[in-house]
């Protein structure tokens, strides 16, 4: 059962293996984020929508069996009440995007364990809720992309990719 592996591995904070529909995997785990992991995350991620068959191969070797991460999606987050209430759970101020792997960072800083592990599967509509109101959606992306990266940018992610997401939003308004 996933109590079971949560137990297991020692998790405070768990994610599973996400597939969409027709089986193509999905990117249910991430790094710390720089600049560099940033790139190959997007890199990845437009691979994947593409429907790449390079993009699935390097899924396959990026993402691990079982192993910590520093993040794992929220469509299959699975932690502990105790731990959620230990760093008041999510932060409001994201709606729809990178409040997930705020929470992960957060978890992390107070010394929680963020374990990825493929032994478990669930589908994934990717996308679905942005679907409903697009332009919305995009403009939710941007300001959580921005606040994201203010409170946990390493090293130049921290003044780059701001200042990315304000020309994203100035091109893309």
């Amino acid at each position: 059962s996933l109590e079971e592996a949560f137990k297991k591995h020692g998790a405070d904070v768990m994610g599973i293996r996400q597939v969409a529909a027709g089986g193509r995997l999905q990117l249910s785990m991430g790094w710390s984020p720089t600049v560099f992991a940033e790139a190959c995350r997007k890199v990845l991620q437009d691979g994947l929508d593409s429907g790449a068959k390079w993009a699935t191969r390097m899924l396959d070797v990026v993402q691990p069996r079982a192993k910590t991460v520093a993040w794992v999606a929220g469509s299959a987050l699975l932690t502990s009440r105790k731990q959620f209430e230990s760093i008041h759970g999510f932060d409001e101020r994201y709606f729809l995007y990178f409040e997930d792997i705020d929470y992960c960072l957060r978890a992390s800083e107070t010394g929680a364990k963020v374990v990825y592990l493929d032994a478990f599967e669930i589908l994934h509509h990717r996308g679905a809720s942005a679907e409903t109101e697009p332009e919305a959606s995009q403009k939710h992306y941007r300001h959580s992309q921005d606040l994201f990266f203010r409170r946990h940018g390493r090293g130049m992610a921290k003044y780059v990719l701001p200042l990315w997401s304000k020309v994203r939003r100035a091109l893309k308004p």
